[in-house]
């Protein structure tokens, strides 16, 4: 591993030390290969194109399905000095002309983006342009038929990755059988033998199923992906800045938040698999 990723792995985020397969995607990154990471929720696979961000010329462009998700990982990077933003359906006009610019200038270093923005012409058109240092997909198991989570849209990311010249990719995932990450592998043309797994198994979670009766005293509030935008992300602030704030929420919200102080989420009804379950990070999951 090169000196200046250790060095900017201290400064920048305050580690000494790389969690398991992290320094080893860093380093296929690094040397300009595309990887994967299949790392279990909570295994550190941002830090795998957040530090390469950092370190290689070029843009970083990072695709991911979740509104709530891009949030929190854009303020987190925001309050470390780390120029990042993001393009969703929240934004109006005139934010979006700004974050472009910033693109054109270079003054970015993360660009965030659900995969349905590929579909904009216009988006693709303002991209291709650039220099792609690294095309970063998250949730990767949703471009498998076989996948829990199969979207049609992330077919379309190796072709769009190709098309704005991505000097490598990286697939993010944190639930992938073997043939899920073969299929990613094959999608996104990455050598399965630059595919890092440290497996699904969190000694430090549990499940339990308790029969209760409403709770009362607790301050809850709901979250869901029909509400208006500027509530959502009010809820999401007001969750983030609380150490007893309850949110009811559907997979809209919890998966992926990184919130240090959460030991329990709860579901209402069973998941539809164990999927499901390892899914749901942090917050109170409602499964409708």
């Amino acid at each position: 591993m090169p000196a200046d990723a250790r060095a900017a792995l201290q400064r920048h985020f305050g580690f000494e030390t790389f969690r398991p397969g992290q320094e080893a995607v860093v380093e296929h990154l690094m040397a300009g290969h595309s990887a994967a990471a299949v790392f279990p929720t909570g295994g550190g696979k941002s830090l795998c194109y957040q530090l390469p961000a950092l370190l290689l010329p070029g843009l970083t462009l990072v695709v991911s399905p979740l509104i709530a998700l891009m949030k929190d990982q854009i303020d987190t990077l925001t309050r470390r000095g780390i120029a990042a933003a993001r393009l969703d359906s929240t934004l109006d006009a005139a934010t979006y002309r700004t974050v472009m610019e910033q693109v054109r200038t270079g003054t970015l270093r993360l660009l965030y983006v659900a995969p349905e923005r590929f579909n904009n012409e216009r988006f693709r058109e303002a991209i291709t342009p650039l220099r792609i240092a690294l095309f970063a997909v998250d949730e990767a198991h949703c471009i498998s038929e076989w996948g829990h989570n199969f979207r049609p849209d992330y077919l379309k990311l190796a072709g769009f990755a190709r098309a704005c010249g991505a000097e490598r990719v990286l697939a993010l995932t944190a639930t992938a059988t073997e043939r899920v990450l073969a299929d990613i592998c094959e999608g996104l043309t990455i050598d399965p033998e630059r595919a890092v797994r440290t497996g699904f198994y969190r000694p430090n979670l549990s499940l339990v199923t308790t029969p209760v009766s409403a709770a009362a005293g607790f301050e809850a509030r709901a979250y869901h992906a029909g509400m208006q935008d500027e509530v959502r992300a009010a809820i999401q602030d007001w969750f983030m800045a609380s150490d007893r704030a309850i949110v009811v929420a559907t997979i809209a919200f919890g998966m992926g938040i990184d919130k240090a102080n959460i030991r329990y989420v709860y579901h209402y009804n069973l998941p539809k698999s164990l999927e499901g379950v390892r899914k749901v990070k942090l917050g109170i999951s409602f499964q409708p």
